[in-house]
């Protein structure tokens, strides 16, 4: 798993287009007019925190989610304006009409 990026580093991305998410996982995945793929998931904390030993649960809103991984899939000047979800494939249509499994 990749380190998390910071609001900065997801600005770079482009613009989101739009978002589908995975039905066998709780994977989100997000396209950008940059050209990038970007995986989502939920974040994995401990219910404890071990440091201070106190057992101190955290609250964790379901609809949550972290980036794990960018993916650059595309030139930066090409954006992808559709993503679907085929079984356990990605699709992505981009603006040059070109379908990328």
């Amino acid at each position: 798993m990749c380190s998390l990026y910071d609001e900065k580093t997801l600005h770079q991305t482009g613009e989101f287009s739009q978002t589908v998410f995975m039905t066998t996982s709780s994977l989100a995945v997000t396209a950008t007019t940059s050209g990038r793929i970007i995986l989502w998931d939920r974040p994995m904390y401990s219910k404890y925190r071990a440091a201070n030993h106190l057992k101190e649960g955290l609250f964790l809103d379901p609809r949550q989610r972290v980036c794990i991984r960018m993916l650059q899939i595309m030139s930066p000047q090409c954006a992808i304006p559709f993503l679907g979800i085929s079984g356990s494939y990605i699709i992505a249509g981009t603006a040059q009409g070109k379908i990328h499994y």
